[in-house]
């Protein structure tokens, strides 16, 4: 151990440091606080002896600038004096001391004062390894859940989140919910709606939902069949989990007319069919194992018909409601469940919530709990995504406000979701892409954010212009951009783009008279300029904030 001796007499510094040696120890001396300091900062000594009386600078002063450097190591300092006041005794330990032992001193003492020390020390050094070791796992914990977060998010960013006919309640156990409810309109009118309940609780059991989503989104996008989905979603899932991890789940497939429902329950609980025309409560019970559990082989996708009426719902949970407990330990059930949904009220959905959260109270969650009512209902146009454009021309318009604005998503892909599945598009991907992005990007920056392009001449006026348009995007409010997608209405095989942004405008001419020059050492204003090459006509309203791009899809 490498102990620092700071005392004016000499005499004491040798009896100090020759008890200290016999022991093992290493002896720094000095002999007032200025060197003390000089010392202290060379060698890093884990405990230090201090005189309190001593030119230049005395151990009053000392202290409290040792203990300073010392920072979070924990470095005793033990004051030697020949005051035994009581005030002098206090100021020792007020100005950094740690202990104080009396002149002449008994080395005997000062030797076990040592030891203690040392100890304390040991147990502290000891503390903040494990303190940076909580950190450590903190940090690598944070940055796990943000890239789980990221992750779940993106997966299920294509779910329908406006869907008229479907109430939903969901309530996570912890951060990362085990349940995932997915919803998705059917191409040529109808939903798809999926409820399931993965093993286990938080981020492990939110992995689950990403193979299920992906394949729920890809085959809804095509219209596929709810049987062919479940038994993917199955064959997916096995795929990509471990054998201990499975997802109880339920799929309702409603048609187009709104009146007709197919249902497949695996490891659920009981769905209620709540039959408003004939006065009554049915229950669809679960046939089948949960996805995640079968061979391909052995599954059975077989699904439940039911004929829907307007006022009919059905009710789908997951087990966190009925195996949900109140602070007394006891069961909310099955039983309670059904006298729910059988009792004569005009809102199940409601009522289940509502006994359920009378029955716990204040009690803790044990589990992710999920609660979706559907509807029949009456479809409307809106509903229908017109999918074979060798048939039909189609139109259709996206309005984006402030909020969706200040998020600043890739536009393309969010667009992408609305085009038919054909290979006219994906052929001319990159193209419909590039004018999209261009285009919604200038009516942002330029229509709503009114920023000038001219700041862009160097790497300075890069960081201005983005440090600008972080700056007005935080503070952007009362804000639209629409986007009007046409398809085959003016001419065959053209998709016609339309941008409108509700910015102030600008003068067209700035760069509808400006040359395009690929060879132009500009780092701006080329644009409008791209999307004209790409396309058979680009036309600018005389106010600079409505373009509308011609794409031939040949």
């Amino acid at each position: 151990m490498k102990i620092l001796i700071v005392d004016d007499q000499e005499i004491c510094r040798i009896v100090l440091k020759v008890a200290l040696k016999d022991i093992g120890n290493e002896c720094i001396e000095a002999e007032n606080g200025e060197q003390a300091i000089a010392l202290f900062k060379e060698h890093s000594p884990d405990l230090v002896l201090l005189d309190v009386v001593m030119p230049v600078m005395d151990g009053f002063a000392t202290a409290p600038v040792i203990k300073e450097l010392a920072g979070n190591n924990h470095t005793p300092i033990i004051f030697l004096t020949s005051n035994n006041a009581k005030d002098a005794l206090k100021e020792c330990l007020a100005c950094g001391g740690d202990d104080f032992l009396q002149k002449p001193v008994d080395t005997s003492i000062l030797v076990s004062k040592i030891k203690a020390h040392m100890r304390t020390k040991s147990l502290m050094n000891e503390l903040q390894d494990k303190t940076k070791e909580l950190e450590v796992l903190h940090e690598t914990l944070r940055q796990e859940h943000e890239t789980g977060q990221h992750v779940l998010s993106h997966s299920l960013s294509r779910n329908l989140s406006d869907c008229k006919n479907v109430r939903s309640y969901i309530a996570s156990q912890s951060t990362f919910n085990g349940d995932i409810c997915l919803f998705a309109r059917k191409p040529f009118g109808g939903l798809y709606i999926f409820l399931g309940d993965l093993t286990g609780h938080g981020l492990a059991a939110a992995i689950g939902t990403i193979p299920l989503s992906q394949v729920f989104f890809t085959m809804t996008r095509k219209g596929k069949p709810a049987a062919s989905i479940v038994r993917e979603m199955n064959r997916s899932l096995r795929n990509f989990v471990p054998r201990s991890m499975f997802c109880a789940a339920g799929f309702i497939e409603l048609d187009a007319s709104g009146e007709r429902a197919r249902v497949w329950l695996g490891g659920l609980p009981a769905c209620y069919h709540v039959n408003a025309y004939e006065g009554k409560c049915n229950e669809v019970l679960s046939k089948h194992l949960p996805l995640g559990i079968l061979e391909n082989e052995a599954f059975n996708a077989s699904m439940d018909d039911i004929d829907f009426h307007q006022g009919d719902s059905l009710l789908l949970m997951t087990d966190g409601i009925p195996e949900s407990t109140n602070s007394t330990d006891e069961m909310f059930g099955m039983d309670r469940v059904a006298q729910c949904v059988s009792r004569e009220q005009t809102d199940v959905f409601k009522e289940m919530l509502s006994q359920y959260h009378s029955f716990v109270e204040d009690a803790p969650q044990h589990d992710d709990v999920s609660l979706l009512e559907v509807m029949a209902y009456k479809p409307e146009a809106d509903d229908i995504l017109m999918n074979d454009v060798s048939m039909f021309p189609w139109k259709t318009s996206l309005m984006f406000n402030e909020e969706f604005l200040r998020k600043d998503l890739n536009i393309a892909s969010e667009v992408f979701y609305l085009l038919p599945d054909r290979p006219e598009f994906a052929v001319h991907q990159e193209t419909i892409a590039t004018v999209l992005t261009e285009l919604f990007c200038n009516a942002l920056d330029h229509g709503i954010l009114q920023l000038c392009s001219s700041l862009k001449q160097d790497a300075e006026g890069f960081e201005s212009y983005y440090l600008m348009r972080a700056e007005r995007l935080t503070a952007l409010s009362e804000a639209s951009i629409e986007i009007k997608l046409e398809y085959g209405l003016d001419e065959p095989r053209v998709l016609d783009i339309e941008i409108i942004d509700s910015g102030a405008g600008f003068d067209i001419s700035d760069i509808t008279e400006r040359p395009f020059d690929d060879h132009a050492p500009s780092f701006h204003g080329r644009g409008l300029k791209l999307v004209e090459s790409l396309c058979r006509k680009v036309r600018l309203n005389d106010k600079g904030n409505s373009v509308r791009a011609s794409i031939r899809l040949a």
